[in-house]
């Protein structure tokens, strides 16, 4: 527990940064998480979506927000879906960029930790490998942090993007599925 705590403090402000930089983006993704599950929850097939239609009710979800106000041509609820999709992708670059950025801002940290090291080898020569010891496995903290943060949060934001692209997939479809069946024409 005490070795924890001292390679907090050994880390300095760069193990802060990153401990802030690691809230925000499982903050994100947990928002994120949650924003798919809900979408998942109440979809319905195309075919379930005509037929609710015909029995005067909205679907469910997205599908409500595609449907709720009849598109005169196919191209304007593709666009709509777009507009959805793009929405649903919000955030999610930004969840793999912080990811990126962890390992560099741990790396800096340990370029800062290598520097005060060789300084107080310069002031104080090289006479206790212990103290230099230290030094060093202070300074890589950084780095594994950056490490610890980035490995994680570039594995869910890919599969993130994934599932936004899968998710566009089937919004095009639905659109494409639907506008057919309701007569929808392309504009000219």
């Amino acid at each position: 527990m005490t070795h924890s705590l001292l390679s907090l403090t050994a880390g300095g402000w760069v193990l802060v940064l990153l401990a802030g930089l690691s809230c925000w983006m499982w903050t994100l993704i947990l928002l994120k998480s949650a924003q798919f599950w809900q979408l998942r929850r109440g979809e319905l097939t195309p075919e379930k979506c005509l037929d609710a239609l015909q029995g005067a009710r909205l679907p469910p979800g997205w599908q409500r927000q595609l449907l709720v106000t009849p598109a005169a041509t196919l191209s304007e609820l593709l666009e709509r879906g777009d507009a959805l999709s793009t929405q649903m992708a919000r955030h999610v670059k930004t969840i793999i960029m912080l990811a990126q950025v962890a390992p560099l801002l741990g790396l800096s940290g340990t370029v800062l930790g290598m520097i005060t090291t060789f300084d107080a080898i310069t002031f104080f020569g090289t006479g206790n490998p212990a103290a230099l010891a230290s030094g060093i496995s202070d300074a890589l903290l950084t780095t594994q942090g950056g490490l610890l943060v980035a490995i994680p949060g570039i594995v869910v934001g890919t599969l993130m993007r994934r599932r936004c692209e899968g998710f566009h997939n089937r919004v095009e479809a639905f659109c494409i599925a639907v506008g057919r069946e309701l007569g929808l024409e392309e504009a000219v």
